[in-house]
């Protein structure tokens, strides 16, 4: 999902001269202030059922940061399209329906693989199920992003809440999901590699050709893990509820273990993803989608995390190895996110879990321990009641810079709320070599929105400029960052509080039609400012 961006030549030019009819504007005053960092935890409970379990107060809820004990200051039950409460941040106590809080926006993420599902029944009630699930899931406000995967990704449909065309995304999907034959590359491999393993071990060159498959296989599930990442970024910089649903094949706990051999180990790719989710605050849905006579329950399948789960035994040792190869990623990043993951012939089970975990969770803030790493387990329980609690198990805290990097890839679908700084951007597009784009913007960034500190010679500050392009197909570019540090003497203090510092970048993408969005970070004050530019 990912293209390389940036940057062959980068400049700044100070332009001292007021904008047209614009006034100068007071000198933005030093401000220092103790940072307290707040925790949040969004947090599912149901009962044995899998219902929501409504009216629980802060104190029933225990939280161990890192292993220690910490007070609910903020607590909120969301139930249907209003908070059922609000706590005080002061005093942790319950408010009633007088005091409200706005319904946090809801972002879903649904990524199809390649899937493999000749079954026309089964097939239509997967994505049957899908779409019903975008019905249920989206409210005034919500947006649903669908992604499809074929080797390389393709973002089908960029977040929105246009529902026939989300419905059309999903369709694409399905097709994708049918056997074509033997003319179709892929099952032309997947014939190619079942007669490899079979003949494994009776030749002398079947281990190199084994290891060579074993290969393949990991190199492809690493980039699909770049491409959910890539997914994850983008609604890292979103704020409200957010959950991203995978229905895959291949994303085995030993790559290519399928061909004969021992595979390789994917603990680190399934590890990169979990602790990507978990650090942008997404609870992942996994559904294992190959067709249903492979559907076993793992070792760990319980009705309560696997809703497709019937409590049946493998038929054979051989087949129950294979479905937890395949399965076991899938089940920990559910359950290491808060989510919950099925079969696809639970595809729709699953699909009512993530509408229902949409419409009623608990969301409980508290302070930082002193002493906090920046990852930390995490864990939740409610005392004294025999009930399912689901929540993300890690805490990753992430350094300012990544969050804004974040921000700029989200701002290229959703306007980010908490902008404060007006810049804007112009730029042209001039076609080079190998049906490449070279991109010449400006970029112009008021000073009076900046936060300058006093130096012996005038004032001084510094800014980042992030850029990030996305291209017709939904391909994400790398997030690009220059920093660039300005002191302003004296004597053009009263001058440049009525100009804007003029930031030339040249980013050179692969195609024309792109979407570009540049963000400006005060990196004294903090704050951030964004702008798109659209060149298709």
């Amino acid at each position: 999902m990912r293209r390389t961006l940036w940057l062959p030549a980068i400049g700044m030019l100070l332009s001292a001269a007021a904008a047209p009819g614009q006034r100068p504007s007071e000198l933005q005053r030093m401000r220092a202030s103790a940072e307290l960092t707040l925790f949040n935890l969004d947090v599912v409970v149901t009962d044995s059922n899998g219902s929501p379990v409504h009216g629980l107060s802060a104190d029933d809820f225990e939280v161990l940061h890192d292993r220690k004990k910490v007070t609910i200051t903020n607590f909120r039950e969301e139930r249907g399209s209003a908070p059922a409460s609000q706590a005080d941040s002061r005093s942790g106590s319950v408010q009633g329906p007088e005091a409200p809080a706005a319904r946090p926006r809801k972002h879903l993420a649904l990524f199809f693989d390649r899937l493999d599902l000749p079954d026309p029944v089964e097939r239509k009630e997967s994505f049957d199920a899908m779409k019903e699930l975008v019905r249920k899931a989206l409210g005034r406000g919500d947006d649903v992003m669908v992604v499809t995967w074929n080797g390389v990704s393709q973002t089908v449909v960029p977040f929105t809440s246009d529902l026939p065309a989300l419905d059309r995304a999903i369709d694409v999907a399905a097709r994708m999901a049918i056997r074509q034959g033997s003319e179709n590359t892929e099952n032309d491999l997947i014939a190619f590699n079942d007669a490899v393993a079979i003949r494994a071990g009776l030749g002398p060159d079947s281990t190199m050709i084994m290891h060579i498959l074993e290969t393949q296989a990991f190199q492809n599930m690493k980039a699909k893990a770049g491409v959910i990442r890539g997914i994850l970024s983008v609604l890292a910089g979103m704020e409200g509820r957010k959950a991203l649903v995978l229905a895959t094949r291949r994303f085995s706990r030993y790559a290519g273990r399928e061909f004969g051999g021992d595979g390789v180990d994917t603990k680190s790719l399934r590890d990169s993803v979990i602790d990507a989710a978990n650090a942008a605050g997404v609870t992942l849905y996994t559904i294992d989608a190959r067709p249903s006579e492979t559907d076993l329950p793992s070792a760990a399948s319980s009705r309560d995390t696997n809703p497709s789960f019937s409590g049946s035994s493998a038929s054979t040792g051989a087949t129950q190895a294979s479905w937890l190869n395949e399965s076991e990623n899938l089940a920990m990043m559910a359950e290491r996110t808060g989510g919950v993951t099925g079969g696809i012939r639970g595809a729709g089970s699953v699909s009512e879990r993530v509408s229902r975990d949409f419409e009623s969770w608990y969301s409980l803030g508290y302070p930082a321990p002193p002493g906090s790493a920046r990852s930390v387990p995490v864990s939740v329980k409610v005392k004294g009641r025999k009930v399912d609690v689901r929540t993300r198990k890690t805490f990753v805290e992430k350094s300012p810079e990544a969050q804004m990097s974040e921000r700029v890839l989200s701002h290229l679908f959703i306007p980010d709320a908490r902008a404060r700084i007006p810049i804007s951007v112009d730029g042209q597009a001039v076609p080079v070599k190998k049906g490449g784009t070279r991109l010449s913007l400006a970029v112009r960034i008021p000073i009076a929105s900046l936060v300058l500190l006093p130096t012996s010679r005038g004032s001084s500050g510094g800014f980042s400029v992030f850029a990030a392009a996305i291209a017709p197909d939904g391909s994400l570019t790398e997030v690009g960052r220059q920093w660039r540090p300005f002191e302003i003497p004296r004597s053009d203090l009263e001058k440049a509080k009525a100009a804007h510092f003029t930031y030339d970048l040249v980013i050179d993408i692969s195609g024309p039609g792109a979407r570009v969005c540049v963000g400006v970070w005060d990196e004294t004050g903090q704050d951030a400012g964004f702008a798109v530019l659209d060149l298709s």
